[in-house]
């Protein structure tokens, strides 16, 4: 039975395992671009002209990468 430390240098022995990437689900970006929807909406009515804008460019630079990653990975988009 492994201890705690020797655990812990199995797992720092390789650093890469914590940084390899799932492909991207195109689901999560459309969850991303609701909450990036929500943000456009209350800057919206809070006035926040230049912030709106930046929100605004956001959510067109998401909408493209979600329909791209549903073309490549064969779904449907919703």
């Amino acid at each position: 039975m492994l201890t705690v430390i020797e655990k812990f240098t199995q797992v720092s022995l390789n650093p890469l395992s914590f940084f390899v990437m799932d492909p991207i689900n195109p689901i999560k970006v459309l969850i991303l671009i609701g909450e990036l929807e929500g943000c456009y909406a209350h800057t919206k009515k809070l006035g926040f002209e230049e912030d709106n804008k930046i929100l605004a460019e956001m959510k067109q630079r998401y909408y493209k990468l979600y329909f791209k990653l549903c073309k490549e990975q064969g779904i449907k988009p919703l």
